[in-house]
């Protein structure tokens, strides 16, 4: 029995709720400041984050929802080429979440899975890269004794 067009159209709300939840946490410090002078609190920028999430949802599509996590991806590999230090541990943690979330693509109607094959391959690249940087003598959590 094949789904209804509605019910295709609306597959992408099944998917688990983490990234609503917990990215705009992780994203808040990967996200450049966009001019604004001075940089806003990392209280503002979670704000803006949840904001921008919720908009997503609520009011976006499917294809708004890919491109809203293409932009995560994006900000998540350039934290893991150029991110500092405070930035490394967000960037995996949203990485690894990505990862799985467009993984689970793969169960939707449609060709969403297919779509997204760039962004796990550059997902798979970038927390790779994070985990090197992470485990490197200087950038790890720091241990007091």
């Amino acid at each position: 029995m094949r789904a209804s067009r509605s019910a295709r159209r609306l597959a992408w709300l099944s998917l688990t709720p983490e990234p609503e939840h917990l990215l705009p946490d992780l994203l808040a410090g990967l996200r450049p400041p966009g001019g604004r002078s001075p940089r806003p609190d990392a209280a503002a920028r979670v704000r803006a984050e949840r904001r921008r999430m919720e908009r997503l949802v609520l009011r976006g599509t499917a294809r708004t929802w890919l491109a809203g996590l293409d932009e995560a991806v994006t900000l998540v590999g350039r934290a893991a080429r150029e991110g500092g230090t405070a930035q490394l541990a967000p960037a995996l943690a949203a990485g690894e979440l990505l990862a799985e979330h467009l993984r689970l693509l793969v169960g939707l109607p449609g060709d969403a899975y297919a779509r997204t094959t760039a962004q796990r391959a550059a997902l798979d690249r970038s927390v790779q890269g994070l985990r090197r940087r992470l485990a490197a003598p200087g950038t790890g959590p720091r241990c007091i004794r």
